[in-house]
């Protein structure tokens, strides 16, 4: 018997992300098919920084556990580009990222759907990947306390915040917040 799948629609989140890099979708696409052609885009000739910011924002929402928090919110942040300008600097890196297909990062490893069917997302264990998340893991939010800093005065993370989270149900205390 052959399972049924709803087809999920690209979250507007994704696509604005996917517009401050060049790359203007459909309201109505769906959600693999949005994920397809933001990468079919970038991985064109001269996109390679576009391709690896995506990339390096797509690690970076795997890898953060509280999506409420996110300390680099955007592909265009500084914290993202400086990442993507380290990927790009590498031949290794930028054909790492390449042999990605696009409706594989919207996840990466394994992923079981209520259903109990398991769907396979983008590899972890390629040098693209494996760079990408050893660069953003002092941006990772943890389940228990969470200290992020930046030094300069500008970018995504420009504040030091010290996050605590607390009780059952994981509540968030703040005691400084992005400005």
């Amino acid at each position: 018997m052959e399972m049924q799948y709803e087809v999920k629609k690209l979250h507007l989140a994704h696509r604005e992300q996917a517009r401050l890099l060049g790359v203007e979708l459909p309201d109505d696409i769906a959600k693999k098919a949005g994920f397809e052609s933001v990468f079919d885009v970038l991985r064109q000739p001269g996109r390679e920084l576009n391709l690896c910011q995506w990339f390096v924002w797509r690690v970076y929402r795997h890898l953060d556990s509280n999506h409420s928090v996110l300390v680099l919110n955007s592909t265009v942040c500084e914290e993202i580009t400086d990442i993507a300008n380290l990927m790009i600097a590498d031949v290794k890196l930028i054909k790492s990222v390449k042999r990605y297909e696009g409706g594989d990062l919207r996840w990466f490893g394994d992923w079981t759907a209520p259903s109990g069917h398991i769907a396979k997302g983008g590899s972890k264990q390629t040098l693209a990947f494996k760079s990408a998340a050893a660069e953003l893991e002092k941006f990772v939010v943890r389940d228990d306390i969470i200290i992020i800093e930046k030094s300069s005065s500008t970018g995504c993370a420009s504040v030091i915040a010290l996050f605590s989270l607390v009780g059952y149900f994981g509540n968030v205390i703040l005691t400084n917040v992005f400005y």
